[in-house]
């Protein structure tokens, strides 16, 4: 059974200008473990959708089925393209945070900070403040604080796209072993192909707005993967799958 069912959902803006349509009639589902990558062209409403999926907004029609129920959405953790970190917190006081707001014991939260630190290999910076880490090492306390509260799902949107590419690179490197050791339901919002690709399970090729899947391509890479595999013939040839879509004119143009 699904998790999650995303269910013919429309999407429209009142603008000053009128009705501004961003979401047309999406539907997929994500089933246990899954990792499913959402591509599309800028402003296409990606984003839009993913906050439609948190339940952060309301659909304008259709629905989004968590477990079987319409409703709001079960313990989610969520990770943004900027870490959003506390800046007045110290690393293991984010790290803390939902925690916190759980009202989880002070040694569990104690003990859950320290495992998580280590996991993303953050030694030696508990006591640093987000001033005094790299954009990779914020995004690294991003995901920890993202997976600490053990979500029932992880919705990303774009959460390495600030960073520089190789640090990009080693931090999708990074995420994919964290899934494969703790493998949670994720849906990822992206603009990178090889990134979609190294990860997902499933990758849905949206139109530009208003957003409708033009192609589901179901990644035929077996797991567990190794970051080598960007460099195969057959991720090559499924990056350029996407590429042509992508360009065909029905993805580029607004209908």
């Amino acid at each position: 059974m699904p998790r999650i069912v995303v269910q013919d959902v429309f999407f429209e803006a009142v603008e000053e200008a009128g009705i501004l349509p961003i979401i047309d009639g999406i539907s997929f589902d994500l089933v246990d473990n899954e990792f499913v990558c959402i591509l599309g062209p800028s402003g296409c409403g990606k984003s839009t959708l993913l906050k439609i999926i948190a339940g952060l907004r309301e659909p304008s029609s259709g629905s989004v089925i968590h477990d079987g129920f319409v409703s709001d959405p079960p313990r989610l953790g969520m990770m943004f393209q900027e870490p959003t970190l506390l800046p007045w917190r110290t690393v293991t006081q984010n790290l803390s945070l939902p925690l916190e707001l759980l009202k989880v014991d002070k040694v569990e939260r104690r003990s859950r900070v320290k495992r998580w630190i280590e996991i993303v290999g953050l030694e030696g910076f508990e006591q640093y403040y987000p001033q005094g880490l790299s954009g990779g090492m914020a995004q690294r306390v991003a995901l920890a604080r993202s997976l600490i509260h053990e979500p029932d799902y992880l919705l990303f949107d774009e959460p390495f796209g600030a960073l520089d590419a190789l640090t990009r690179e080693q931090m999708a490197d990074e995420l994919l072993q964290v899934w494969s050791e703790r493998k949670k339901g994720i849906i990822m919002v992206t603009h990178s192909i090889s990134e979609a690709i190294l990860l997902s399970d499933k990758i849905l090729i949206l139109s530009a707005r208003p957003a409708r899947i033009l192609k589901t391509i179901h990644n035929p890479f077996p797991r567990p993967r190794l970051a080598d595999i960007r460099y195969s013939t057959e991720f090559l040839a499924i990056a350029k799958e996407i590429r042509d879509v992508l360009d065909d004119k029905q993805a580029v143009t607004a209908h």
